[in-house]
Formats: structure tokens, sequence, C-alpha cells
């Protein structure tokens, strides 16, 4: 199914970051404001989480299947949640080129069909706009330390933490960088409460409600 952004569409505002970002709480406050959100899903946080964490985990061909499992899953929902709700925006966590970073990080050729999709986000969805969520260092530290296991860290120790930290910051940059190469407009959002996050995309957006 083959979209152009039109009356009949919900316009899709997208937020995009690295893992610890921050997305998560953004769109629990975007939720909460009265808004929709069409967010990442466990299958894509588990592929990330291995794909930074435990690289060995997918041989070649199998990252790039669950990679190729993912998107589509994704295509299909995003599709159908822009043409379901009351309201005529709707808030879009990561779009296609996330896709292409997680393949480009593992050094993997981007597929035909996915850049045909991000193509498509560009001129027929008209999305040129993406508010990407920074994070410093230390507190891609303190978020990692939080969703990892008491028994890990003590197994594994600072350097466990200060791996998954650098891995984080390293997919960050091409992340970052894939959306610019493939023609979007970042606007960059500094640290803040997800509170003080929305109130900058709503200024920017303020024509659409």
């Amino acid at each position: 199914m083959s979209l152009t952004i039109d009356a009949g569409l919900r316009r899709p505002i997208v937020y995009a970051g690295a893992p610890s970002s921050g997305k998560t709480v953004l769109g629990d406050e975007i939720i909460r404001n009265g808004w929709d959100v069409m967010a990442s899903d466990s299958l894509q946080s588990g592929v990330v989480e291995k794909m930074l964490h435990a690289p060995r985990f997918y041989s070649e061909s199998g990252f790039k299947n669950a990679v190729d499992q993912y998107f589509f899953l994704y295509d299909d929902k995003l599709k159908r949640t822009l043409s379901n709700g009351n309201n005529n925006v709707l808030f879009v966590e990561g779009t296609y080129v996330d896709f292409a970073a997680m393949l480009k990080y593992r050094k993997q050729e981007i597929p035909e069909y996915l850049l045909d999709a991000i193509e498509e986000m560009r001129e027929k969805m008209h999305i040129t706009l993406v508010f990407f969520l920074k994070m410093p260092p230390n507190e891609y530290k303190k978020r990692i330390m939080e969703t990892e296991s008491i028994s890990n860290i003590r197994m594994q120790g600072e350097k466990r933490i200060n791996d998954a930290v650098q891995s984080a910051l390293d997919f960050e940059s091409v992340l970052r960088d894939n959306y610019k190469n493939f023609g979007f407009c970042l606007h960059e959002i500094e640290p803040g409460t997800p509170e003080e996050r929305l109130r900058i995309i709503r200024n920017e957006i303020s024509d659409q409600f």
C-alpha cells in the first residue's frame, strides 16, 4: 500500500534517537497529552540490543533476516496507523532510516526495498523534518544502568556498562549521519524532561494543531 499524505491521512511527526535517548518516555508524554504514537515494538528493541551488545548473536544472514522481518511489520503498521485516528497528527518513533542505520552499523548492504521506502517517506509522505533526541554519555550510562540487571552489573562490572555506552554512542553517530545523508533535516533536541522536549516539538509544528 503506497501512500500520499492528503486530507484523508494524518500528518506523521517523526522523532528518533539511539537506544536510551528517551524515546519511550517522550512517547508516553505525547500520549498523556492526547495524541497518538506509533512506537517501535519489542521486536525492534531486541534486534537493536543484540546488534549493540551481543554482535555475534546473529550471523550476517540472520541479522539481515531479522531486519527484513521487522521492516515489513513496521511498514504495515505505519500505513494502517496513518489512516486510522481521531486527530490530524500521528507522532512516529523512528523511521525506515533506522533500519538502514542498523545495517550500516553492521556494515551490511542496504536493500533496494528499503531505499524505496525511504524515498517514499520524503516524496509521498512529505517527511523532511526529524526531531533527533540527543543524549550525553553520562546520561546514556545512567539509563543503561537502570535497565541492566543487577546480576549482569555484578558479574561483568564497569567495563560492561562502558562498552554498552560506547555502542550506543557509535550507533547514535551512524543514525544521525544516515538521516542527514538521506536528505532529512534534523532538529536536534538536547537532553531534558519529556515535558520540555515535547514543548520544543510543539513549538516547531504549531501550525499542525
